[in-house]
């Protein structure tokens, strides 16, 4: 059966606006998740919800809730739909309406639009959880949930057993209120989402900005504010946002210290409107997320006897031709899906499991970090087959769009001749938790460039001339070994042995931080990737009992390859080469 990709994000683009005296007003700005989220278990009824303070709901005062806004990643499993206000998470129901797999409007994916059965007028001094319920019949995963939470943007009631869940720390809940009133305000710049980046190029702040008010905006002003001492960065910005927009704005920070908002959190804060006075200051500014730089893993099922899987490396190639894919991107194959051949090992085997198709695989598939994107029989699965190189092309763009919340900060190695190994060295950060459960560390060691004459290949795409890349050699782990953090920092070493018929200059070593959940295939995502060629790892041809030489020449080069004059003043990901006395020449990446 043909699969269908799912696309992964729905930008509704915000506090859509039903005329003047009609806003939704929440956390989320209209943005909503079409992709795997929380899974929970067994027929139950599941409760979800935000908590809008009085000090929020001020410039609404007087003005009536008439409608629940909630979206759903899917609906498969869930048969009612109901939307309430409540005073408090255990509270009755102030007001409350519902849609069903037969009512009309009927449930449905993304946003339902839920129509309250009696409208809530909100008073000043009071603030109001605005939430929904679904009566689960199997197992689902339905909840949206998007950008960087902050306190108050999503509590979660997996059963009626458990406890209320403060889940802030996964996102922003797609939930909102729909309030009508004669005196809703009118110029509202409001700060939706924020995050600090760490690249290689240094720190950016990225901003989302929407217009919450009833008149279109012309233009304002932010200010990134930290802590006593740092000099604060104010910017104009021109942009226009239309009633019920957003505009999604990316700007450098001037921070040379690459930690600057990590420790110690930057806020991003609207100053003014260029149009009008802003009326509604609660929603002005919010604390930064610090994020880093994300990398991509590519994975493919194949086989030798697969006579298509050529395919779907030319898809693969055709997307990598573009240098800045090239650049963040890694390739690991899997023999495994078609049948077993020279190649394959038990962990290509294992990692059937992620087809979560009943028992059925296929070849040619391909993982893209891991990310859930079709339904199979089984539910959510991150294995799929992209038609063309354009699919490789968006699925990479669109992770490395994304944030990642560990990176790598240092990956080297050491080759040791004498008793054919190579170890390699890895370090770490984290800026927050991104899964609820351990995160792990997968190290595989990869070969390229072995002879492909015994390749079946249907439509003779490489001229019997057909290379094997990526074919995994060795490994750490199936799912990685448990990262043991030291605070937010961590550092590994692995050592793996070389067989003399590999060709070493052709060997890689690529690391992959990702979670592993034993019982859901689509939330073992990864969360950020790197690797180091053999030849950057030392560049070596003679290695000895050598522990006692010294550095000679240390020379630093930028990502391009650049050499740099002053790398006291260099910032981002940099190259060192040390040549040793003993001949020796060791290269090293680390993140300053």
């Amino acid at each position: 059966m043909k699969k269908k990709i799912l696309s992964i994000f729905i930008f509704s683009h915000a506090l859509f606006s039903y005329g003047q005296d009609c806003l939704n007003v929440g956390y989320c700005g209209g943005k909503n998740l079409d992709n795997i989220s929380i899974n929970v278990k067994g027929k139950q009824w599941v409760d979800a919800a935000i908590y809008l303070p009085a000090e929020y709901l001020k410039a609404y005062a007087g003005a009536d809730i008439t409608s629940v806004r909630a979206a759903l990643t899917n609906r498969i499993g869930i048969d009612t739909l109901r939307a309430w206000v409540r005073t408090d998470l255990k509270a009755e129901n102030i007001a409350s309406g519902e849609v069903t797999n037969k009512s009309n409007p009927q449930l449905k994916k993304n946003w339902n639009d839920i129509k309250l059965n009696i409208p809530v007028k909100i008073a000043e001094g009071k603030g109001l959880y605005i939430g929904f319920s679904y009566y689960q019949n199997r197992d689902a995963d339905v909840i949206s949930f998007v950008g960087n939470g902050m306190p108050n943007t999503f509590f979660f009631h997996r059963s009626q057993e458990a406890e209320w869940e403060d889940m802030h720390a996964k996102g922003i809940l797609s939930v909102e209120a729909v309030v009508k009133g004669q005196s809703l305000p009118t110029y509202d710049a409001s700060v939706i989402d924020a995050t600090v980046k760490r690249g290689d190029d240094g720190l950016s702040m990225k901003a989302f900005v929407y217009n919450a008010g009833t008149k279109d905006i012309k233009g304002f002003d932010l200010r990134v504010n930290g802590p006593d001492g740092l000099e604060p960065v104010s910017k104009h910005f021109d942009n226009e946002i239309a009633v019920g927009k957003v505009s999604e704005l990316t700007f450098d920070l001037p921070y040379t210290d690459m930690n600057t908002g990590l420790d110690f959190p930057l806020d991003l804060s609207v100053v003014s409107v260029a149009n009008g006075e802003d009326v509604n200051s609660s929603n002005d500014s919010r604390q930064a997320a610090f994020v880093f730089a994300k990398k991509v893993l590519l994975e493919e099922f194949t086989g030798i006897g697969c006579g298509y899987c050529p395919g779907l490396v030319h898809h693969i190639s055709e997307a990598l031709d573009v240098e800045k894919y090239r650049q963040n991107t890694y390739v690991v194959c899997h023999h495994s899906g078609y049948r077993s051949d020279r190649f394959t090992l038990p962990i290509d085997e294992e990692y059937l499991w992620l087809y979560n198709d009943n028992g059925s695989y296929g070849a040619p598939n391909m993982m893209c970090n891991r990310q859930p994107y079709v339904m199979h029989t089984g539910g959510m699965s991150p294995v799929w087959k992209p038609q063309n190189g354009n699919d490789v092309k968006n699925v990479i763009e669109r992770e490395m769009k994304s944030d990642a919340y560990v990176t790598f900060t240092k990956v080297e190695g050491k080759h040791d001749e004498a008793n054919k190994k190579i170890t390699v060295r890895l370090e770490g950060m984290k800026s927050r938790e991104f899964s609820e459960h351990p995160v792990r560390l997968t190290v595989y060691l990869t070969e390229n460039g072995i002879n492909g004459s015994d390749q079946t290949d249907y439509f003779n795409l490489y001229g019997g001339n057909f290379i094997h890349n990526h074919v995994v050699r060795g490994y750490n782990s199936t799912w990685g070994e448990v990262i043991d953090w030291k605070d937010k920092s961590f550092d590994y070493e692995v050592s793996f042995p070389i067989k003399d018929e590999w060709v070493k200059n052709n060997l890689e070593v690529i690391a992959v931080i990702n979670a592993y959940d034993s019982k859901d295939p689509a939330n073992c995502r990864v969360e950020n990737v790197d690797g180091i060629t053999f030849p950057a790892i030392t560049g070596i041809q003679h290695v000895n009992n050598t522990s006692d030489a010294s550095t000679v020449v240390k020379e630093y080069y930028n990502i391009e390859g650049i050499k740099i004059q002053n790398p006291e003043n260099a910032h981002g990901l940099v190259i060192i080469k040390e040549k040793m006395t003993d001949g020796r020449v060791v290269t090293k990446k680390i993140m300053q």
